[in-house]
């Protein structure tokens, strides 16, 4: 797989209260700005990176980006900005603070935000393989420059009218403090680690080998998710590859 050649860039340095933003080149960045107000919607942008920069109710609506990620260090902070309707799949929102952003129906795949933090957000729609992190891993293998772990701040989302496909919390995300969706597609597992080594030692136990080797390597996936994270929320609809009379079992074993 060959390289991507970024196209001809455009860094901006200047402040902008309130208007619309409109880009001189596909890719653009941001260095140590503050954006009060501005309109991105609909914007088609190749890359749209920052820095060290604040954006404040800003619209980002509609927009649609090729290349990420959103942001680089020093962090950037998005306050009350909305995001409704983007395409942001692929897209890793990189080094970067969301306060009071709104993600309706958002394009959101393949996130893993490792180095990202969210408060008092909300998110609608589908939210397919992503990882949400309260401790940050290396920030994306290193390339943030950031290779101690710290927290990361993660409370008060609302993902109640979201749907969650292959999509975890991880690293002491606190899932009381966040309002969750309460189907009876997910199962919420409490004090996780427990409950999943428990469902092991009752699965050892099943006659079926075949049933027994899939449970066990399902079990053994969400266990990885449990290290410094006390509670899981898990979509039963993430294993339809097992089959019934499995999947059937591995329910029955951890509840």
């Amino acid at each position: 797989m060959g390289v991507t050649t970024p196209p001809e860039g455009q860094v901006v340095r200047d402040d902008l209260d309130g208007g619309r933003f409109e880009p001189q080149a596909p890719d653009v960045r941001f260095e140590r700005v503050t954006f009060r107000g501005v309109d991105f919607s609909g914007l088609r942008a190749w890359r749209l990176a920052a820095s060290d920069s604040t954006f404040e109710n800003c619209d980002f609506s509609d927009l649609r980006v090729e290349h990420g990620p959103l942001a680089l260090p020093p962090r950037v902070l998005y306050r009350e900005c909305r995001f409704d309707r983007a395409d942001l799949r692929h897209i890793d929102p990189g080094h970067a603070r969301f306060e009071g952003c709104s993600f309706r129906q958002t394009g959101i795949e393949e996130w893993f935000a490792y180095c990202s933090e969210f408060i008092g957000c909300v998110f609608t729609g589908k939210i397919k393989s992503c990882v949400f992190s309260a401790t940050s891993i290396d920030c994306a293998g290193g390339f943030f420059g950031l290779r101690r772990k710290k927290r990361l701040q993660f409370r008060g989302n609302d993902f109640r009218e979201a749907t969650l496909v292959d999509t975890s919390f991880v690293g002491g995300i606190d899932l009381d403090a966040q309002l969750l969706p309460d189907s009876s597609q997910y199962l919420r597992l409490n004090h996780a680690a427990q409950r999943i080594a428990a469902a092991k030692s009752l699965a050892r136990e099943l006659s079926d080998a075949q049933a027994r080797d899939l449970i066990i390597g399902a079990l053994d996936a969400l266990a990885d998710d449990t290290d410094e994270q006390r509670d899981l929320l898990v979509n039963k609809n993430d294993y339809d590859d097992l089959p019934p009379q499995a999947q059937q079992a591995l329910w029955r074993l951890l509840e």
